[in-house]
């Protein structure tokens, strides 16, 4: 490694952004509170409580992304986990990170680009920092500029 380069401590873990988080709580709450009121203001018995039931459960959900979700930066591999499950990528099997635009709010998000054709993986929604960038470029393609909207 070069002298100019900087050495960073792996692992390295990164939190999703403070806006997504509390866009998550919105949800939650919204969802987890209004919908009880809603059902039992405006249908009777049995069907009730299966709403109410619903959206907590919808609420618990939306909310147990917000103690899963992170992004594990490794010397040698990248980890993204969800409410679901955990994608993990060697190295030496992504090619590099394209840049988009994405969304209602123009929002920049990583594309992380697999070899062998495989789809890519969009990270979104975390605060990332220097560390992360100089591994990005490290790959075989490095990080591309922005080159447009995603859907």
């Amino acid at each position: 490694m070069a002298a100019s380069q900087t050495q960073f401590e792996y692992p390295l873990r990164y939190l999703p952004t403070s806006a997504w988080r509390q866009r998550r709580i919105g949800i939650a709450a919204a969802v987890g509170v209004g919908g009880p009121l809603l059902a039992f203001n405006s249908t009777s018995g049995m069907t009730a409580s299966l709403i109410t039931v619903a959206a907590i459960t919808i609420a618990v959900a939306v909310l147990g992304t917000l103690v899963r979700k992170r992004l594990i930066l490794r010397e040698d591999s990248v980890e993204i986990r969800g409410l679901t499950g955990t994608q993990m990528f060697s190295k030496s099997k992504v090619r590099g990170c394209t840049m988009f635009h994405y969304g209602r709010y123009e929002q920049m998000v990583c594309v992380l680009l697999l070899l062998h054709g495989r789809a890519g993986v969009m990270i979104e929604s975390f605060e990332l920092d220097e560390a992360f960038w100089a591994w990005m470029m490290s790959l075989p393609e490095g990080v591309s500029p922005v080159v447009g909207r995603r859907p």
